[in-house]
């Protein structure tokens, strides 16, 4: 086993003033390799021992994990024990207070967060989680249904805003969960408000919901479109007045808060 410490200076704002000082990285080779980046303060040899015992396994999953951590965040060894624990052929942990550059670079908000590839999983993670999403990869599907089943929208929508493609969330309102259609629809109403050219790409692929065989999900979609919806919606919206029920209630209310918009 192999272990080097190595360290680079650094310049930080403190109390309005810029400070000098110098932040650690250590490096944990054997078949696998741990990457500490930051000085983990009271946990460092705590860490250290995790590792140094995993290390023993063999690097069999071919993966490259992210953990950011904090000094005073109670979960974050768990969560590194447990990762550790997996045969992992890279593991970074990342301390956000020394390396908050890297943190802004993967839109960390909170600790401890895995990133996987393109996968953010925060909080305390199980190592089946990261298994699963190791060996599913990025679908992008399945990642904003999680995301939004624990009310991360805003997280959906900042991804989005990204690529600009808002197909996956369009998608999600036929999804088998109601609070990920929940959540999908409060996304596509926040993108209609701050990028409303992202939504017009996907109107058409909207409104062909509306002729869904499920009536909750034309019903949905017809309240979505009164919402974030103008004008040229109207006459896809009619076609559902001829059904009677909660969907042309759904249908009618939307046409009226289109013409409330119009008005204004």
């Amino acid at each position: 086993m192999i272990v080097e410490t190595t360290s680079e200076d650094f310049a930080r704002l403190t109390n309005g003033k810029l400070v000098k000082s110098e932040r650690p990285k250590t490096v944990i080779r054997n078949s696998r390799e741990i990457v500490i980046l930051g000085d983990v303060d009271k946990k460092k040899e705590l860490f250290l021992k995790i590792f140094k015992k995993n290390l023993e396994d063999r690097g069999d999953i071919d993966a490259e994990v992210k953990i950011f951590i904090a000094p005073l965040c109670p979960v974050c060894p768990h969560v590194v024990e447990d990762i550790c624990s997996l045969p992992i052929k890279k593991i970074e942990i990342i301390d956000v207070t020394d390396y908050p550059e890297i943190a802004d670079e993967y839109d960390v908000m909170a600790t401890p967060t895995v990133v996987i590839g393109k996968v953010k999983l925060v909080g305390k993670v199980s190592r089946e989680e990261v298994l699963e999403w190791i060996k599913r990869g990025y679908d992008k599907k399945e990642y904003f249904a999680k995301l939004l089943k624990e009310g991360g929208a805003e997280d959906v929508v900042r991804e989005v805003k990204k690529d600009g493609d808002a197909s996956v969330l369009v998608d999600l309102l036929t999804y088998n969960d109601f609070m990920v259609r929940l959540g999908a629809m409060v996304a596509i109403e926040e993108l209609a408000k701050e990028n409303p050219e992202i939504v017009k790409k996907v109107k058409d692929k909207m409104r062909e919901l509306l002729k869904h065989e499920d009536e909750r999900i034309r019903q949905d979609v017809a309240m979505l479109l009164g919402d974030i919806g103008d004008e040229s919606d109207r006459e896809f919206l009619e076609e559902l007045l001829k059904e009677g029920g909660d969907v042309e209630e759904s249908a009618r209310e939307a046409i009226d808060e289109i013409e409330r918009r119009n008005q204004k």
